[in-house]
């Protein structure tokens, strides 16, 4: 049996493309990488097929035991094809699921006998012809024009394309044609025979379009699920090949690491379709829950609707895995990956969507509900613990702000905040930005609550010092078009209020970025280039990972202490400008991917902040880093600003402006690097005119 390429996940080196990996020539190699689409190559040295191949490879290596003996079989024979029919199911198979495509329409160089190799997909069913294609399905595949015509000929109108498709397909119900004459005649085929309208339809839009194929929804399905299970990915669309391609051709370069790929991601077959269930699931989801405040009744109605069916299916999952993950840890049964498998599985995804899905409950003001899911989310400590501070803080919240009910009801409710606040402070899950919150909570219901301080909670967190605020004043203008506001800069420029607040401090002879996070997850991820890409097992179980699986749970700081504590201590020994030196010469001229790094910043820039930062607080922070990157790898202050005259200075800046004022979490981000020793400020930019006048800045 032929195959594309040999599986060489193991060997795999990310810095060359040998001639034998990529099965090009030399010649073919240069053209690939330069780009020149000009130049024919035949299927079989086609990238696209080479990296199919090899994931199919890969997966029946390592993970056969997924799949049933007919998809088996049905993967093998793919690979008996002739190289036309392999290529071209790959080509279409990468483009939109579910999608019909014009024969006449497709057009690849490569595949010089296109209808020879579609009439063999077609019998070996891996394609679907016309016969499987519905009315909607091919008016769908008309183009607007040629849709216009056709519901002219009918009497049927409409300006857009969904009022043209909605008249044609009611012409289903009829059993009569109206000819554009006006006379009622019937629908006869070649042959004098009554047909449907549905099916004169669909003739005469075949007519328009020529013969028809898309890939078989049973086939594309196994073929789906198949990539899936190779990419490790919670995000795998039909563009996931493309990683393949791009690091073939050497426009994407990946780390080096060494992959260990396992067995144990999946346990069962179960598993795996329920978790692509539950990422199906998802995609439609989260467009309605995160954007929630934007949709109109009825989207905000199916969103609700959407909570409701999620929830009971849920409760179940969760039962169930919170069972299984105990029980085999009493038993000693957890893989080498157990700690962050738990991330592919359907629960996990499940439980993500509960988590965000609160959002529409507080929207709704369904409390009492919301309480009931925020119990229930903590009731498991699974999937998702690192959110287990959020659900503490918002329980907190709600029980806090009870209103309209009796003063001694209060009172009960503002015990049951109060003990709230303890559980999630003595959560050993509980990460530290949302502990000072619970604490500035926990200190008021004491306070409110009259409780003698001998007997109030002692390990607290505390803001330590208060911040230092600067205000300045610019020239607001507001964007009628957009909702958005701009703020008048140099040279009749315009700009966001960082920009504005940015130019603020340049003129005081400061360099500027308006980073975010973005300089000191760069600085992390250079500093820390080793141990991310270090040989521990079960982390890296693709090639095309820019991060160890493990770094968003606390195994990552767990399974390289050692390591990590050393580094640490080099970088406060003031080793940092080195170790980026020595990383930046290896990686920035192939703009090596990795997690958090920008490679945009200039190296010397880079070099100096580090310098500004100070050694101790340059180690502070990537040890905050390393502990817990999920958390702390966001929320930075906007603007990065350095100088090294007339001293070395650092300092990071939080901008707010108009109505804006600092989150709990700002404030948290702000205490931790202000204890650190690292100059924080807060910059308000108002208003020269008093425009934004209507809340005193904060």
């Amino acid at each position: 049996m032929k195959r594309g390429c040999d599986d060489r996940c193991d060997e795999r080196s990310v810095k060359k493309i040998t001639l034998k990996e990529c099965h090009l020539s030399k010649k073919e190699l240069v053209f690939a990488r330069s780009g020149d689409k000009s130049t024919v190559y035949g299927p079989e040295t086609s990238m696209y097929l080479l990296a199919f191949e090899q994931v199919l490879d890969t997966v029946l290596k390592y993970e056969d035991h997924l799949f049933s003996k007919n998809e088996i079989e049905c993967i093998q024979r793919f690979f008996s094809f002739s190289a036309a029919s392999r290529y071209l199911f790959v080509r279409l198979f990468m483009r939109k699921r579910d999608k019909w495509f014009r024969v006449s329409q497709l057009n690849y160089k490569e595949c010089q006998n296109l209808n020879e190799a579609l009439n063999h997909l077609v019998k070996e069913q891996f394609l679907d012809d016309e016969l499987a294609l519905t009315l909607e399905d091919a008016l769908t595949n008309l183009q607007i024009q040629e849709l216009k015509v056709l519901a002219k000929q009918h009497r049927v109108s409409g300006s857009t394309r969904k009022e043209l498709e909605t008249g044609l397909l009611q012409c289903e119900k009829n059993q009569s044609l109206i000819s554009n004459s006006g006379q009622l005649l019937l629908n006869l085929d070649r042959r004098g025979r009554f047909c449907s309208t549905t099916s004169f339809l669909l003739e005469k839009t075949l007519y328009i379009t020529g013969p028809c194929v898309r890939i078989n929804p049973t086939t594309a399905k196994l073929f789906h699920l198949v990539n899936s299970v190779y990419f490790r990915s919670s995000l795998y669309n039909e563009s996931s090949l493309t990683s393949f391609v791009l690091e073939r051709i050497q426009t994407v370069v990946y780390p080096k690491y060494t992959l260990s790929r396992t067995r144990c991601i999946f346990p069962s077959r179960l598993v795996l379709d329920s978790y692509v269930q539950a990422l199906e699931l998802s995609k439609h989801a989260l467009a309605l829950f995160e954007n929630y405040g934007k949709l109109d009744d009825h989207g905000k109605a199916e969103a609700l609707s959407l909570f409701f069916d999620i929830y009971p299916k849920w409760l179940s999952t969760i039962q169930s895995d919170v069972n299984d993950y105990w029980q085999n840890k009493e038993l000693g049964n957890l893989c080498e990956t157990s700690y962050y498998a738990t991330t592919f599985s359907p629960g996990s995804v499940l439980t993500y969507l509960i988590h965000k899905g609160t959002i529409v409950l507080a929207r709704t003001g369904l409390v009492e509900t919301e309480l009931e899911v925020l119990d229930a989310l903590l009731a498991q400590n699974v999937h998702q613990v690192g959110k287990r501070g959020a659900w503490y803080e918002r329980k907190a919240l709600i029980e806090h702000n009870q209103r309209h009910i009796s003063a001694k009801e209060i009172k009960i409710w503002r015990k049951r905040a109060l003990v709230t606040c303890i559980h999630g402070l003595e959560d050993k899950y509980t990460r530290t930005k949302y502990k000072y919150s619970l604490s500035k909570r926990l200190r008021s219901l004491e306070r409110s609550l009259k409780i003698p301080k001998r007997e109030q909670y002692v390990h607290v967190f505390v803001l330590s010092s208060p911040l230092t605020h600067t205000y300045i004043t610019g020239k607001l203008v507001c964007d009628s078009t957009s909702n958005r506001t701009t703020w008048c800069l140099k040279d009749d420029g315009l700009g966001t209020v960082e920009e504005k607040a940015l130019e603020y401090y340049e003129s005081l002879g400061w360099k500027g970025l308006h980073s975010e996070s973005g300089i000191i997850t760069t600085l992390f991820a250079l500093l820390f280039w080793d141990i991310l890409f270090c040989d521990v097992k079960g982390v890296f179980q693709s090639p095309f990972q820019n991060a160890p699986l493990d770094l968003y749970t606390e195994s990552f700081y767990n399974s390289r202490e050692t390591r990590i504590i050393n580094r640490l201590q080099e970088i406060s020994c003031g080793k940092s400008s080195e170790i980026l030196e020595h990383v930046d010469e290896l990686e920035r001229k192939t703009k090596t991917r990795c997690v958090g790094l920008n490679w945009a910043y200039e190296k010397q820039d880079l070099i100096t902040i580090a310098k500004a930062i100070g050694n101790d607080g340059l180690a502070c922070l990537c040890k905050l880093l390393a502990e817990d990157y999920g958390n702390w790898s966001s929320g930075l202050p906007d603007l990065c600003l350095w100088r090294e005259k007339p001293e070395l200075a650092f300092c990071l800046v939080e901008v707010k402006s108009l109505n804006d004022r600092l989150s709990e979490s700002q404030k948290v981000w702000l205490d931790v690097l202000q204890s650190n020793g690292i100059s924080v400020s807060v910059c308000h930019v108002h208003d020269v005119d008093g425009n934004d006048t209507r809340r005193k800045l904060k």
